[in-house]
């Protein structure tokens, strides 16, 4: 009997990828993150000490005070970013050696009319060694550029080290109180500005929201992929494990009318014996099978929209009996149904065990107590070892024995997501977690021993979005900035450019949708 689990989709996530056998030293940063260079969506792991993520600030936290907030200006008092509160500012690190910092500046008349129209205000900051630039030298440049902007000096680099700067220009946006909203690293076009202040304004998720539901979306339903491939499923099928996303990041953004438009699709197009078959055609064929996992997802969406909004209660708790009648076995949480035969499946992929969903099923049923113990008992039997504190992939319950396959990056995140939501993430895995994403050596694929699958060595903006998500939960600030950084590695964050809020490549047009969705859960989150 065939299981079906995310390596599926994992497939459609990572398809079209290529192999850089170089990366591009020169970084493109845009809002907090890199620009999207049109690059392709990997990277080789052996090129991880050249990340464009590396170049940005290392100790600077969203929606958190810079460590440092005070200059001297050019008399040499001393002066405080706390005289800018209550509006919000743009803080450019710049010196008068630096060519690049020109460049930069040759767009000032741009700048200040991108920052008047946010309402903001534009600070240089002048990264003043009293080596290589003097405040002689940098008061003479300013001069001859006539540049609109008030300018500070950071002596002796108090504010460019304490913020874990690594090069200029960077650009650091703070908002009304002060905190930081959005930064970036290297000379930006005008595009890549305004997308700093949407950043900053709207958050992260507006932009690649728009880019889902104008670029992906039709009658309600989320392509796999921006790019059509014509496999299947794949291209503009829709998936059951979209939908779901889609409708819980809705629930969390309180975006009643994407949220109703999700679900009006799922339930008219994928809805089966009261489960969403895992994905729909083109031209409308639906799969004999469900996926325990989305049913979940969209069980939890409903409830909390309910809670929200009304009116979906009902639907929420006709999910909940089918889930219980079709994907339950003697207590045992099981991968899928199918349709026609009315059989279950005789395995549980580790990440399909939803424990905080189950737990709250419990709530209202109390039939899913039970079942929430054995999947938790499942999952934390699946345990490897101290020294790779990762879980197998699956369960058969049958031969009561765990896969021996290779582990899904994806996959094994999300168990331990979900691990963490229930409040029963091993220390273990969270240092292991932190030494992978640190180090830029999060791979795709992993074997049960912990080394790595050859030809799986390479960067994904997903598996690095989970990251962002296990960390929110856990509360680790230092996790969530490394994995955030790398996560937008290959966003496009030019607001004048077409797949503007899109994670891919622009080049060949391929935008998997799962790239979108997980970085949407993270945005809507908190960050620690």
């Amino acid at each position: 009997m065939r299981r079906i689990s995310l390596s599926r989709i994992e497939k459609l996530c990572f398809a079209g990828m290529v192999f850089l056998a170089v990366l591009i030293t020169v970084v493109l940063v845009w809002w907090h993150v890199p620009q999207n260079t049109g690059k392709g969506k990997t990277e080789k792991m052996t090129e991880a000490l050249a990340a464009p993520e590396d170049q940005l600030p290392q100790t600077l936290y969203l929606g958190h005070a810079p460590p440092v907030t005070k200059f001297t200006d050019a008399d040499g008092r001393t002066v405080s970013l706390s005289s800018y509160r209550g509006s919000p500012v743009l803080v450019l690190f710049w010196s008068s050696w630096c060519k690049y910092c020109k460049e930069q500046l040759n767009i000032s008349r741009e700048i200040a009319e991108i920052a008047d129209q946010n309402g903001a205000k534009v600070l240089l900051v002048d990264k003043l060694d009293f080596e290589r630039e003097t405040r002689s030298a940098a008061l003479a440049e300013l001069q001859a550029m006539k540049l609109p902007f008030s300018s500070w000096f950071d002596d002796h680099l108090a504010a460019y080290r304490a913020w874990g700067l690594k090069q200029i220009p960077t650009c650091v946006l703070l908002d009304t109180t002060g905190n930081v909203a959005a930064y970036a690293t290297g000379v930006l076009t005008t595009g890549e500005f305004q997308g700093l202040f949407d950043y900053a304004q709207k958050g992260g998720h507006a932009a690649t929201a728009d880019f889902l539901q104008t670029q992906m979306t039709n009658r309600g339903g989320v392509y796999c992929n921006a790019k059509n491939s014509g496999t299947t499923p794949g291209g503009h099928d829709v998936l059951s494990e979209t939908q779901g996303l889609i409708m819980q990041y809705s629930v969390l953004s309180q975006n009643k009318a994407l949220f109703d438009s999700a679900w009006s699709f799922t339930s008219s197009y994928m809805e089966k014996d009261g489960l969403a078959a895992w994905y729909v055609t083109q031209d409308g064929k639906a799969a004999g099978v469900n996926a325990v996992l989305d049913d979940l997802r969209i069980w939890s969406a409903l409830f909390d929209a309910d809670a929200l909004w009304g009116g979906t209660a009902a639907a929420a708790d006709g999910i909940c009996e089918s889930v219980y009648q079709n994907c339950v076995e003697n207590s045992c949480l099981v991968d899928f149904y199918e349709f026609d035969s009315g059989k279950k499946s005789n395995t549980l992929s580790l990440c399909y065990a939803d424990l905080s969903t189950l737990r709250r099923m419990a709530q209202v049923d109390m039939r899913f107590s039970s079942v929430a113990e054995h999947a938790l008992a499942t999952v934390q039997g699946g345990y490897l070892s101290d020294r790779f504190p990762l879980y197998g992939s699956s369960y058969d319950y049958d031969t009561k024995s765990y896969s021996k396959e290779d582990l899904n990056t994806a996959e094994a995140l999300m168990t331990l997501w979900n691990l963490a939501k229930a409040g029963e993430l091993k220390p273990e895995s969270l240092i292991w977690l932190n030494k992978q994403v640190s180090s830029g050596e999060l791979a795709a694929r992993y074997h049960i021993d912990g080394s790595v699958v050859q030809g799986y060595e390479y960067y994904s903006t997903a598996v690095y979005a989970l990251a962002a998500l296990i960390a929110e939960e856990e509360g680790d600030r230092a996790l969530y900035n490394q994995a955030l950084q790398k996560m937008e590695r290959y966003r496009n964050g030019d607001a004048g450019s077409e797949g503007y809020g899109a994670f891919g490549d622009p080049d060949t047009g391929d935008f998997p949708a799962f790239d979108q969705c997980i970085p949407l859960l993270v945005y809507a989150g908190k960050c620690p």
